[in-house]
């Protein structure tokens, strides 16, 4: 039953409204990223105010809808002291007129618009309008624009069904994904076959074939694991309810699929032997690579909960609209909250991340619904309503860097332009005829007559429509802070457990790995900071050697950032790659490393020996000014410093000047400002003239200068600390003002030599 005001309601005549409107570029990271489709421009008006709503759902059904859908946005954001209440309601913006209309939305493969009310330019709730599937209204024009219903349960044959169904279209169908694994691949060198009542582990023996790979979170203990003294269990083959609940989940999808092998990690490699651990862990690029889809158990926090399970029903009241086409009802649809997408228990897990990056596919089960993934994009069971905020984590980008491998001599040229400090990637105007024609002033003609075309030795990723994209190596540091976000349960894993996306980019670039970074873009990757910085308490210092203390990863367990610009921006490399030693701890070159170190020929500050009690900085700091007492004030603050300092009587420190980059800030990179990163060192007791990284200081340059330096010395006075301190030091940070000091005072002291860091 419906109001006097929700009976004149047309929902189709409001999509096919919006559908009309015109399109505008969405701009992330200062890149278009994709086109969103403008709302209507007048909202419908609905009820006077939210009391008369509230009073019209008694007998409304799409009032009733509206108002759920209201609270429940309401108590999503609950602040206490703005609850609703008849007295809030009626006065104030509350007590204004609510309207309907529909907002921007994407023009992706499935987005669709969203019903949105508001009032006083508030949205107080989006909602999706949704077709049962398979039961969709007769409208070839409108159907696009509907969300689907998902299914009550992912254990159901038909949401199974729907899984097939999009996994065999992309293997058929996609060209773009057929390169990927639409063929049979080689096995793993053990497998679970599938085929019998019992799943059984069996040797590939060199065979191809089909499988699925499971992504899962092993959450609590477990003893269902392949060792030396299980092995014969599952050799012969264990019944399907001895299996945990997302391994037993695994293989239902797997035979639903019409996939015989399925590879689990803890089933497939032996947990009780370090070396067959190594070795199967060098080839987990080739395993998800290999798999014809990775199963992610986006909902299962543990191997014992699941990830086939019952739906939960909608929070608010079903509301049944009919699709009117021409005056004419060919179906009805109905209103459900809008799905957002909710960051999945894998999502915070380290191994996951190249495990969903690697994959040709992926399949994942999550609390709302089913998405299916490939090198073209997404298809949701339900709706495509999720902006993806890390667009570079897109299988696509992936399948791109397989293809777009470096040529000996682009490595060569990469090298000589490097040493040399000439831009490695440009900009160009060109003329563009199509866009020319679609001119219709002068002025637009101008702008669109004359577009910008970038040349890079670099590669470049990202939005088709961008000028500009993410290099090979921007891709890289963006996954390494993705990465180092996410939490890892041994730190030992902390290269074993990104060394499948390493193996890819090696084979991608050609280049040497250098324990998380690469030897081409050592510079710039030595310029990483940690994000978190630890003023009370102190980090935890790993026990065992993870990886040298010039490497992110030897700071495992904390968040790490790299502050590069643009591929196409200008840098300045004061230091250069001299030697390196890189010792694996296993067969994997790209895993865990034992002991590594470079030796760089940069400008280097020595200050001194400093030994004082660190308990004794809050007394003493305040009472003098010299370098030193800034220094050690400044270390406290560093988190990095405090995990990785081992001090001794003598000990020295010392500053490397690394490199000059700019720094992109705002939204469309209408603005920027250099940065001078310094790395700072001190001795190590037992390695008689090597280097411990401590910690990595960035300092920018005063706004409105451009400073041409080429080491300390020759530019300390546009770095001074007395030009900090006039109007420009509104962007500089107080940190940074203790920096310049120190950097000033000892400008004449910097001497450019080789410097061996461990």
């Amino acid at each position: 039953m419906l109001c006097s005001i929700c009976d004149t309601f047309d929902i189709r005549e409001l999509l096919v409204q919006t559908q009309s409107q015109p399109t505008r570029p969405f701009f992330a990271y200062g890149q278009p990223s994709g086109q969103w489709r403008l709302g209507i421009p007048d909202f419908k008006p609905h009820h006077k105010d939210l009391l008369s709503l509230r009073s019209s759902a008694r007998h409304c059904d799409l009032c009733r809808c509206l108002w759920e859908a209201c609270k429940l946005e309401h108590q999503k954001n609950l602040n206490p002291a703005h609850t609703w209440t008849d007295a809030t309601l009626g006065a104030g913006t509350y007590a204004e007129q609510i309207f309907v209309g529909t907002d921007s939305w994407g023009t992706g493969r499935r987005d669709t618009p969203l019903l949105t009310v508001r009032q006083n330019y508030r949205d107080l709730a989006r909602l999706e309008v949704c077709a049962l599937r398979d039961h969709e209204p007769v409208d070839p024009q409108g159907l696009q624009l509907l969300a689907r219903s998902v299914y009550p349960s992912s254990a159901s044959e038909e949401c199974l069904r729907f899984a097939a169904a999009s996994l065999h279209n992309c293997l058929n169908n996609h060209k773009t994904c057929s390169p990927q694994g639409p063929k049979p691949s080689a096995l793993p060198t053990r497998i679970i076959d599938t085929a019998s009542e019992h799943p059984k582990v069996v040797d590939s023996e060199g065979r191809s074939g089909l499988y699925t790979a499971l992504s899962y979170r092993w959450g609590s203990e477990t003893d269902f694991q392949l060792t030396c003294a299980t092995e014969h269990s599952f050799r012969e083959g264990r019944p399907l309810d001895q299996f945990p609940a997302t391994l037993r989940d695994a293989v239902i999808v797997t035979r639903a699929l019409g996939i015989r092998y399925l590879w689990v990690d803890a089933v497939c490699i032996f947990q009780d032997s370090h070396l067959d651990w190594a070795q199967e862990a060098s080839r987990m690029c080739l395993v998800y690579t290999g798999a014809a889809v990775t199963i992610a158990a986006s909902c299962a926090s543990d191997t014992n909960a699941g990830f086939l399970r019952e739906r939960e029903k909608p929070p608010i009241p079903m509301c049944w609209l009919d699709w009117k086409v021409n005056g004419t009802i060919t179906g009805r649809v109905f209103l459900r909250p809008e799905f957002r997408a909710i960051p999945g228990v894998l999502d915070g897990r380290g191994w996951v991340l190249q495990e969903t990056l690697l994959a040709s596919r992926t399949l994942s089960f999550g609390a709302e619904q089913l998405i299916f993934e490939c090198a073209k994009g997404k298809v949701w069971e339900g709706s495509g309503h999720h902006y993806e905020h890390e667009r570079y984590r897109k299988l696509e980008f992936m399948q791109q860097l397989r293809s777009r491998r470096f040529a000996w001599w682009r490595r060569r040229l990469l090298t000589l332009l490097r040493r040399f400090d000439m831009p490695v990637a440009l900009l160009l105007p060109m003329p563009s005829l199509p866009n020319a024609d679609s001119a219709m002033v002068i002025r637009r003609f101008l702008r669109g007559y004359v577009v910008t075309r970038p040349i890079t030795l670099q590669g470049s990723f990202g939005a088709r429509r961008s000028p500009k994209g993410l290099s090979h190596f921007d891709l890289w540091t963006l996954y390494v802070v993705n990465y180092t976000h996410r939490q890892i349960s041994k730190l030992s894993d902390i290269l074993p457990a990104i060394s499948g996306l390493a193996t890819e980019f090696h084979r991608s670039t050609g280049d040497v790995y250098l324990a998380g970074l690469w030897k081409l873009d050592i510079t710039e990757g030595l310029a990483w900071m940690v994000t978190l910085e630890q003023r009370d308490v102190r980090p935890k210092v790993p026990r065992q050697y993870l990886a040298p203390s010039w490497s992110w990863a030897s700071v495992s367990g904390l968040p790490v950032q790299f502050e590069r610009g643009c591929q196409f921006d200008p840098v300045q490399r004061f230091a250069r790659l001299v030697n390196f030693t890189i010792q694996p701890s296993t067969v994997d070159p790209f895993g865990s490393v034992q002991r590594g170190s470079i030796t760089l020929n940069a400008p280097f500050l020595d200050m001194g020996s400093i030994d004082v009690r660190e308990d004794l900085l809050n007394e003493i700091s305040g009472q003098s000014e010299s370098p030193q007492w800034q220094l050690l004030c400044l270390l406290k603050k560093q988190s990095e410093y405090m995990m990785k300092h081992m001090g001794y009587t003598g000990q020295r420190y010392a500053f490397l000047q690394l490199v000059k980059m700019r720094q992109r800030v705002g939204t469309y990179d209408s603005q920027f400002c250099d940065k001078t990163y310094f790395l700072l060192l001190e001795s190590i007791e037992y390695e008689a003239g090597c280097w411990r990284r401590v910690a990595c200081l960035p300092v920018k340059d005063l706004a409105g200068r451009d400073t041409d330096t080429t080491s300390i010395s020759d530019n300390a006075e546009s770095i001074s600390y007395t030009e900090s301190l006039s109007s420009d030091t509104e962007s500089i940070s107080e940190d940074d003002l203790i920096r310049l000091g120190i950097l000033h005072e000892t400008r004449h002291n910097w001497k450019k030599r080789k410097v061996t860091i461990l």
